[in-house]
């Protein structure tokens, strides 16, 4: 019974604050970046359509699916904090490019691109990333 009651709590909880987050925050109310993006550039190499690295951006909450993981973090002051990632294990290769990701994510500076991208710059490790608005179907 107590299991019960704790995972009770917790959705309770869960629940509550998701509610607030999206509801009162003054930043979740037209924000321009809110959408779904899809990494076309990291650093100096193009990236292939194959290679599925998506980023979705709502209020001031920033989620993305990598080539292996999953990852969540916020947005305040246009800057990218809190990453968080999911710990499955991939191919070697792609198992780079996600964590040379995210360290550039973390801490970076978020901007439009032109209308429909985002860049993100990292100052302290000089990387950057380019995103792609994309339309999901069935999105309209």
């Amino acid at each position: 019974m107590s299991t019960f009651r704790t995972l009770f709590a917790l959705a309770s909880i869960l629940i509550f604050s998701s509610c607030a987050s999206s509801t009162n925050s003054p930043k979740a109310k037209n924000n321009p970046l809110e959408g779904t993006y899809r990494l076309v550039q990291f650093n100096e190499t193009s990236i292939p359509a194959q290679v599925n690295v998506m980023l979705r951006i709502s209020g001031d909450t920033i989620s993305g699916q990598g080539p292996v993981n999953q990852w969540f973090g916020q947005i305040a002051d246009g800057k990218i904090s809190g990453l968080i990632a999911t710990r499955k294990a991939g191919p070697q290769q792609l198992m780079n490019l996600e964590y040379q990701l995210l360290s550039t994510l973390e801490g970076s500076k978020l901007k439009l691109d032109g209308k429909t991208g985002i860049r993100f710059t990292n100052s302290k490790s000089s990387g950057f990333a380019e995103f792609r608005r994309i339309e999901l179907k069935g999105s309209r």
